[in-house]
């Protein structure tokens, strides 16, 4: 999914947290906003996310 569509997701999601790229821990609703917002596209590369 792209940088826009993993941010809209975080934020239609009831989840609290959330698991991206090559994270193995949890990062807060919005932290991983802010993490993802801040990101480069060449550094999201069409990654996933997953809620945790």
């Amino acid at each position: 999914m792209t940088r826009q569509e993993a941010l809209d997701f975080i934020r239609a999601s009831e989840a609290t947290g959330f698991r991206y790229g090559d994270l193995s821990y949890i990062t807060e609703k919005q932290d991983a906003i802010k993490d993802i917002e801040l990101m480069e596209d060449e550094a999201w590369n069409d990654g996933e996310i997953f809620e945790a």
